[in-house]
């Protein structure tokens, strides 16, 4: 890297190197990663959430705060954080003290508990921690898994949620900002960032978290049709109880009206599609005009959708 820059040979980076701040750079969007986590968990019911990351790693700062940021906003508690250390035993396994440290930390965490782990194979220790405690997951511990092998999360038992970074468009994005500083050095912007996805839900969070069977129900049902203008009395309907009853319930469990929760995942389903694509979401979203969707999105956000989906982009360089 050193010789390529003495030599003026251009340059892209496309991980954070120590020492190379200054390099062009392409990255994935952490921050966004690390926020869409932390509602998803909030929007499975769990009011807990905890962070899992490597001792001393520059970027668990930067994580923390965007995972707690859906929590302040929810007036929930400040996530529980665990830095474990790296010492290995190999070049693959942590070594026992740490998993026997691991171990510990989750059973003394208070359940249920949604928790975000930035490595693979500590994710799938904590699954398998849980189960050995006799807990249950998701419904006592979620675990969403940052730094997931799309083969492996979906291998392992139970199967793990995780984020899906966009790799094509990151090497593609690369490769484009190479080519402008060949053709101009002075090519801008010179970091650029690339937002994930979306998160794919497996079976490590997929169930609404509540002791309430029909709050539960009636919450997965809404999710499953938020895109599609789904009414109060249209899910009381689907559970077989009257529009009063549910009503009731969700004021005993969750302190709000299912139209508030309806509005509330339908705007956070808004938001994850505006910063994961560029192309027009209204259609999608249930809506037949472009203006009637930004009317709505204005009013429930404060912001035009525009605004928001340039705000998403220019988080990771914050």
């Amino acid at each position: 890297m050193q010789a390529a820059q003495k030599a003026g040979i251009p340059v892209v980076s496309l991980v954070s190197l120590p020492g190379f701040d200054d390099l062009p750079s392409v990255k994935h969007d952490i921050r966004s990663a690390a926020r869409m986590a932390g509602q998803h968990l909030i929007s499975c019911g769990y009011r807990r959430l905890a962070f899992l990351g490597h001792e001393g790693a520059a970027i668990n700062a930067l994580l923390l705060e965007s995972f707690a940021e859906p929590l302040r906003a929810d007036g929930l508690p400040e996530p529980a954080v665990c830095l474990h250390d790296q010492y290995l035993e190999d070049e693959l396994k942590p070594a026992a003290r740490t998993l026997r440290n691991l171990f510990e930390w989750l059973e003394a965490l208070e359940k249920p508990v949604g928790i975000l782990v930035r490595s693979l194979f500590v994710a799938r220790f904590i699954a398998k921690s849980a189960e050995d405690q006799g807990l249950r997951v998701p419904e006592d511990v979620g675990v969403v898994v940052m730094d997931g092998d799309r083969t492996i999360v979906r291998s392992v038992s139970p199967t793990l949620s995780s984020i899906d970074f966009d790799f094509l468009r990151h090497g593609y994005l690369a490769a484009a900002l190479l080519d402008e500083l060949m053709a101009d050095r002075s090519a801008e912007p010179r970091h650029r960032f690339i937002a994930p996805k979306r998160l794919i839900v497996r079976e490590s969070t997929s169930v609404f978290v509540c002791n309430d069977p029909k709050v539960r129900e009636a919450m997965q049902f809404i999710a499953e049709h938020v895109r599609r203008n789904v009414t109060p009395d249209a899910v009381a309907g689907h559970l077989c109880v009257s529009r009063s009853t549910l009503e009731r319930r969700f004021q005993e469990v969750l302190g709000k009206t299912v139209f508030n929760e309806i509005r509330r995942l339908r705007v956070e389903s808004m938001q994850r599609m505006l910063a994961e694509t560029d192309k027009p979401i209204a259609a999608e979203c249930g809506f037949t005009e472009a203006n009637n969707f930004s009317r709505y999105f204005r009013k429930e956000t404060g912001e035009t959708p525009t605004a928001y989906r340039k705000r998403a982009e220019s988080r990771g360089a914050e």
